[in-house]
């Protein structure tokens, strides 16, 4: 007959071992980390792709807004002058300069706060202060200035539109060769924008934010056009428009 203490002994050494060892701990950990780390990629390109989307929110607003001011002023819009940048602010004008003209035309509610809101990139918007969102200041979006054809070649000289003796410009749609290239709003750091300046704006340090505005957005930009339509513009896009001799016409810019 076995020895019951023997027995005993034998049946503990035949259990489950309870817990882990370091090597399987470490596994674990291991994978855990690696579990953590494609959720957060996934997270912050989730968060990436609706900050974008926020962003080009905002330009069709600006489109909104544009093509009702357009529609009822004979297809003329305003796109501000060297004096101010007044088509973002909500100010309600001053003796020397035109009053934002699009006030009107932003939605209901309160206004002021909708300009505010419609004037600035969510991914900048996030990295700055009340004080300075509420200021004139951070500017996201730029108007381009447009080129005007003159002479009688297709291909001759083209000339920046002329402003009015209060440095306003007042183009009109009616002269856009190709609306649906003509560009009127881009994700920028600058407030206006004339033909050859494309690269500088994308990439320029914008205020409040060290993120250039086409690192905002996985290397691309949003665009609003004539026909009011919001695209999404690759880096490399933006390179080949750039690269365009604005002396033969660059479509992004170029009425008749």
């Amino acid at each position: 007959m076995r020895n019951p203490t023997e027995m005993r002994a034998r049946g503990r050494s035949l259990r489950p071992r309870a817990g882990f060892t370091l090597t399987e701990l470490s596994v674990l950990m291991g994978v855990g980390v690696i579990l953590a780390s494609v959720v957060a990629a996934d997270l912050d390109q989730a968060r990436m792709k609706l900050l974008q989307q926020a962003c080009a929110a905002n330009l069709k607003q600006w489109g909104m807004a544009i093509d009702l001011y357009s529609q009822d002023f004979d297809g003329t819009y305003y796109m501000g002058g060297t004096s101010s940048s007044l088509p973002w602010d909500d100010l309600v004008g001053y003796p020397t300069m035109v009053t934002n003209v699009y006030l009107p035309y932003v939605g209901g509610g309160d206004v002021t706060q909708r300009i505010r809101t419609m004037r600035t990139c969510p991914f900048v918007a996030a990295k700055l202060t009340q004080a300075q969102l509420d200021s004139s200041a951070p500017h996201s979006y730029s108007m381009s200035i447009p080129s005007v054809r003159w002479g009688e070649s297709p291909f001759g000289p083209y000339a920046t539109l002329t402003a009015d003796k209060q440095n306003n410009y007042w183009p009109s749609l009616k002269l856009v060769r190709n609306p649906a290239t003509y560009l009127l709003l881009i994700d920028s750091s600058h407030f206006t924008l004339s033909c050859g300046g494309l690269i500088a704006t994308v990439n320029g340090i914008p205020y409040g934010d060290n993120t250039p505005p086409i690192a905002r957005h996985g290397g691309a930009v949003n665009c609003l056009f004539g026909d009011f339509h919001v695209e999404l513009v690759s880096s490399n896009k933006v390179a080949q428009q750039a690269a365009i001799n604005c002396a033969i016409g660059e479509p992004w810019f170029e009425m008749n």
